[in-house]
């Protein structure tokens, strides 16, 4: 419990130091082609959650598609069924970066990135039931997800997958 309370206060020091960085805009652009998601190329690949509960296996893979679009995929299976899938894309809406939930519910859901820098992110969605905030923190080759919601948070804690 002492470990959760711990990441969750980190990741909000994280949220309030980059909200008001201009440095950590993901939209600035130097170039025509428009704004640009950057410093998001650690999320590339295949992970493995290995904080699952008993019986599950979790996994993540994205791909990045052009400097203004992540895709990733992320299921889970209990022994070889899926219980779980859904499609995530990391694109700009309205000239902002939004991390895209599909395959979930009937539309997407759409979380507005609130902060970023060179090895992390976090985006809300404060009208969604839940998860509010989502965040990713890369270290050490690990990538801690984090989906939070009023008084409830879930550490997803993945490694690369190399299959």
């Amino acid at each position: 419990m002492n470990n959760k309370l711990l990441i969750l206060a980190a990741l909000l020091l994280f949220i309030g130091a980059c909200q008001n960085d201009p440095k950590t805009s993901a939209n600035e652009s130097s170039s025509s082609e428009g704004p640009k998601l950057e410093h998001l190329d650690w999320l590339t690949g295949n992970w493995q959650r290995i904080n699952d509960d008993e019986g599950r296996k979790t996994y993540e893979s994205w791909k990045k598609v052009s400097n203004q679009e992540y895709r990733g995929f992320g299921y889970t299976l209990a022994g070889e069924d899926t219980i779980f899938k859904e499609n995530l894309n990391i694109v700009f809406k309205e000239e902002k970066p939004n991390y895209v939930v599909t395959g979930v519910n009937s539309a997407p859901t759409y979380f507005e990135f609130i902060g970023q820098d060179v090895n992390a992110f976090a985006c809300t969605n404060p009208e969604n039931e839940f998860p509010k905030n989502i965040e990713y923190i890369y270290q050490n080759d690990t990538i801690f997800a984090t989906i939070m919601g009023g008084a409830n948070s879930i550490v997803f804690v993945f490694v690369r997958d190399d299959y």
